[in-house]
């Protein structure tokens, strides 16, 4: 009788245990599948001016906001999702302050290092913390149509703010 129960016991976590696992996708990713499927083409530079904010989107990819409100999509070198993962707010040291500044609201600060001024390029770096990551594509994302898909799902996004 005790080994039908064990039996029975472990049957149920199984079953739980692979319900768990192929269930739909959370919230946060389909956010993140959304926002990569309204970027653009491919851009190897774009006119950039500051950074205002910025989002992490999953893996190599986050979503930057200029200061003039546009969209950006940019996916950075395999590894660099390292910079993602847990609170490592950048210090206030002398070197912290060139380059383009941009908030993230977890208190990690991206900063954009541009080889050329007011350009953003491939190639280019962003930092977090003491994380450096090289831009390997950038895309302008079509804030409009990503802000009616997530309406529709019913995700009001405060980084898409006007």
């Amino acid at each position: 009788m005790r080994k039908r129960w064990v039996f029975l016991l472990l049957s149920v976590l199984l079953v739980l245990g692979g319900c768990a696992s192929t269930g739909e996708r959370s919230e946060r990713e389909r956010i993140n599948e959304a926002y990569k499927a309204h970027a653009g083409s491919s851009s190897s530079s774009t006119t950039f001016s500051r950074v205002d904010a910025w989002k992490p989107l999953g893996g190599t990819h986050i979503a930057v906001r200029n200061r003039r409100g546009n969209y950006y999509l940019l996916e950075l070198a395999v590894g660099c999702d390292e910079a993602f993962r847990g609170p490592s707010p950048l210090g206030q040291r002398p070197g912290d302050l060139h380059g383009r500044v941009g908030n993230y609201p977890g208190g990690q600060r991206l900063i954009i290092e541009q080889r050329s001024r007011n350009l953003l390029s491939q190639g280019d770096r962003i930092r977090i913390g003491d994380q450096r990551c090289r831009i390997t594509r950038l895309f302008p994302i079509d804030r409009d149509a990503l802000v009616k898909e997530l309406e529709d799902m019913g995700v009001q996004d405060r980084f898409l703010r006007r």
